[in-house]
């Protein structure tokens, strides 16, 4: 993609609401014994005391595969509660919250862990799909209609489109693009809504059935199957990162960067 480039800057109040990475397998893999369930939440006890069984996870993309009715989902969380690992049958996620978050190296330092722990106490040593997912709630006073998002300076006007230059009424707007990459496919969903997308398990606590937001749901992908090379793997997760935050950073206009409060470090482009 054509996208400048720029070093990460870090915000005080960021629109992230839910930051995912994964990663799926056979499910033969996976240890389906107590024993090793065990073993994995052990080795990962230290950051992620707190567990529990649950319900399916949020995939990466796409819609969700049915599931056996005696699959096991178990989720281990911190005890802030902001980062959790779920463990399925045949996938492995990090999910990170907005009040987690603080920037993409702790997410891939922290999936790196979990990772080793999934390949020494699971037995997994295939991918079938690897993937890294922001999901973005823009909310502000002054956003109300597609065109407010370019009039206040919200929103890049390229990402909006024609809706804002026809009409100061357009007020629903949902769009998916996707893109592909050597490496993978990325996709971009996004738009005028209203409530929330965040999970049952993620809650935004602002957000009203009537609250209008900028939906920017940023999501990068890689289906082909291989096998595990953790050291590949974390190289190719960081290089979604970069395109991800890139386009992120795109998106963005002048005066809600600013209203994001960043956080000026040595070497951060502004």
């Amino acid at each position: 993609m054509r996208l400048p480039p720029c070093d990460e800057i870090h915000y005080e109040a960021p629109p992230l609401k839910l930051a995912i990475a994964q990663i799926r397998f056979p499910a033969a893999m996976g240890g389906h014994h107590e024993s090793a369930w065990a073993a994995f939440g052990h080795q990962l006890a230290s950051e992620y005391p707190l567990h529990e069984e649950e319900a399916p996870p949020i995939l990466p993309s796409g819609a969700q595969p049915p599931l056996s009715q005696t699959e096991r989902i178990h989720r281990f969380t911190d005890h802030s509660k902001s980062w959790s690992v779920v463990l399925s049958d045949g996938a492995l996620t990090l999910e990170a919250q907005t009040q987690g978050y603080s920037s993409s190296d702790e997410l891939l330092r922290r999936f790196s862990h979990v990772l080793k722990a999934g390949h020494s106490k699971l037995n997994i040593h295939q991918r079938h799909r690897l993937g890294l997912r922001y999901i973005n709630e823009i909310r502000h006073k002054d956003l109300s209609t597609l065109s407010s998002c370019t009039k206040h300076e919200l929103l890049n006007e390229d990402l909006i489109g024609f809706a804002a230059k026809l009409s100061d009424n357009a007020e629903h707007m949902l769009q998916e693009v996707r893109f592909k990459e050597s490496d993978g496919v990325f996709v971009v969903r996004h738009g005028l809504l209203r409530g929330s997308i965040a999970p049952p398990h993620a809650p935004n606590p602002e957000a009203s059935p009537a609250d209008p937001y900028y939906l920017l749901d940023l999501d990068y992908w890689d289906d082909r199957q291989m096998a595990l090379d953790l050291e590949q793997t974390q190289k190719q997760l960081k290089d979604f990162s970069d395109l991800i935050y890139r386009f992120f950073r795109w998106t963005l206009g002048k005066r809600l960067e600013q209203e994001m409060k960043p956080i000026q470090r040595p070497g951060d482009i502004s």
